[in-house]
């Protein structure tokens, strides 16, 4: 499973689809948010410890900034089939309070690469939001904001434990 961690990083909100979820006779809000974060190809490390150097080629002739060429430039993106559970994150746009949740499930992963060592990841941000949250989700569409994901913390290990 995958341990994706970012800290108030630079998001762009591409859609927030509302919905019902049924739990036995209840019924219940939820939402997911389709995310996009430019960063570092360091990132990658989380996905698989190779990934990096098969995308980018270190070899390569270095662009101006120093960035490593792609090693398959007619690699549009890569989707990851991984998921995240139980996992915090918050919303912030700089003004009030942020949009907080700790149950959140991570899934449905894009990896674009792009030249000069850095990739856009996109993926499904799966929420259960009160009203206020859920208007709140539905006036970040198109933009950007700052995210912090944190993975759940992993389960104790007792002795004699695998």
């Amino acid at each position: 499973m995958i341990r994706l961690e970012l800290t108030n990083a630079k998001a762009f909100i591409n859609s927030f689809n509302p919905r019902a979820e049924k739990n036995g006779e209840d019924t219940r809000l939820a939402g997911d948010l389709s995310v996009t974060v430019n960063t570092n190809a360091d990132i990658l490390a989380e996905f698989a410890p190779a990934l990096k150097s098969f995308l980018f080629d270190p070899n390569g002739l270095k662009d101006l900034a120093d960035g490593s060429p792609l090693r398959f430039p007619s690699i549009p993106s890569i989707h990851w089939d991984d998921e995240m559970t139980g996992a915090a994150f918050s919303l912030n746009v700089g003004v009030g309070k942020p949009v907080e949740f700790n149950e959140a499930k991570v899934n449905k992963f894009s990896i674009e690469p792009i030249a000069g060592g850095s990739v856009k990841l996109s993926f499904r941000v799966q929420v259960h939001p009160d009203e206020k949250q859920a208007g709140k989700l539905a006036s970040f569409i198109q933009s950007e904001v700052d995210i912090s994901l944190v993975p759940a913390a992993l389960p104790e290990l007792k002795d004699g434990e695998k």
